[in-house]
């Protein structure tokens, strides 16, 4: 039962993400670039739970949502920053060229690197207790920990690679005139 429940909360857990965030920037491509974030954290997420040989649970489950939560938040954080870097470039500068978009897209994803490590290192420091328990509930803890921990290395890794590069594409794609 509560694997069917969750095969509902989960899908509708991405929805609400979303929304939220579109309510947010009502920009469907930053959005976009944001919500990528969740798939890239998904790979670890699974990559590890395969490794480990963990079947999955509904602590798998759980730790997906909070694996989610975790991967959006860096998200939002980088694609803040970056879009902070070109506005300020742009009103330096008035006309930026490819090579101007990239230097402040490089210098926004630079400003946010320590931070980023820092809060999932930390993330990863908290689930070091229920990796290594072997005491009662930790049959539950621990695919919940992994989930998390192999999602959150391969979101941040990821994330500060793809998402500044997707974002660079969508600003010489549509233009930086027509953001806000």
């Amino acid at each position: 039962r509560a694997k069917s429940k969750l095969s509902i909360v989960v899908p509708l857990v991405i929805i609400v993400i979303f929304v939220l965030l579109y309510l947010t920037y009502s920009d469907l491509k930053l959005v976009s670039i944001v919500m990528l974030s969740i798939p890239l954290s998904l790979i670890g997420g699974l990559l590890a739970l395969f490794l480990t040989q963990y079947n999955f649970s509904v602590a798998v489950w759980v730790g997906l949502i909070a694996l989610f939560g975790n991967a959006v938040e860096t998200g939002v954080v980088i694609v803040l920053y970056l879009d902070q870097a070109v506005k300020k470039a742009q009103k330096k500068l008035k006309k930026l060229t490819s090579n101007e978009i990239e230097l402040a897209i490089l210098e926004g994803a630079t400003k946010r690197l320590r931070p980023v490590l820092m809060t999932a290192f930390t993330s990863i420091l908290g689930l070091i207790p229920m990796l290594i328990s072997t005491g009662t509930g930790s049959e539950v803890q621990k695919p919940l920990a992994i989930v998390v921990v192999g999602g959150l290395i391969t979101s941040v890794f990821m994330t500060m690679i793809v998402i500044p590069v997707l974002f660079k594409l969508v600003i010489q794609k549509t233009g930086i005139q027509n953001r806000s």
